[in-house]
């Protein structure tokens, strides 16, 4: 597997970097095209959330049994149908609530990409540095997160840099 980064710009500022495997076939092109879909699918994601009430449609919830003292000059199949129609509609926002709040890492999953922290290391081996209070043990961490963008945007090379989708 290959190892892949997006850098995810904001006001033409560096704001966050995104580490995931692809396939060791796949070419620049095909990871920039799942990106793109990625944030395309994300964007569409957060739209139809935005579009729809941002609040739960039924705050208290939807409990399991109807709630027969709401209406008591109705039939009892309409307050069941009543209920089973609010059930139905709060699945709904909640499955659009769930698809909008995802990561972006997750749109990248979709689209075949694998998490960075998902793929097993090859050989991995434990150190044991004892009880060493006060002793400053530089570990040479390489997480992807404990970098300073800034710095890491100066290393970036033009032609990487992605604008709106789009490798430049």
């Amino acid at each position: 597997m290959r190892l892949c980064c997006v850098d995810h710009y904001r006001c033409d500022e560096p704001s966050a970097s995104t580490y995931v495997w692809c396939e060791d076939d796949w070419t620049e092109k095909q990871f920039s095209e799942a990106v793109k879909r990625a944030e395309v699918a994300y964007n569409a994601a957060l739209k139809s959330y935005s579009d729809r009430k941002t609040e739960d449609p039924y705050p208290r919830g939807v409990y399991t049994d109807p709630d027969f003292k709401e209406y008591p000059d109705m039939k009892v199949s309409e307050v069941i149908a009543i209920h089973e129609e609010k059930k139905l509609e709060r699945e709904k926002w909640k499955a659009t609530e769930h698809t909008a709040t995802r990561s972006f890492s997750k749109f990248l999953e979709d689209e075949g990409l694998v998490d960075f922290y998902s793929v097993e290391a090859e050989y991995e081996v434990n150190i044991w540095w004892g009880h060493r209070h006060g002793d400053a043990i530089e570990y040479g961490d390489n997480s992807p997160w404990d970098k300073d963008l800034r710095e890491k945007a100066k290393k970036v090379k033009t032609r990487r840099r992605v604008v709106g989708g789009t490798f430049h």
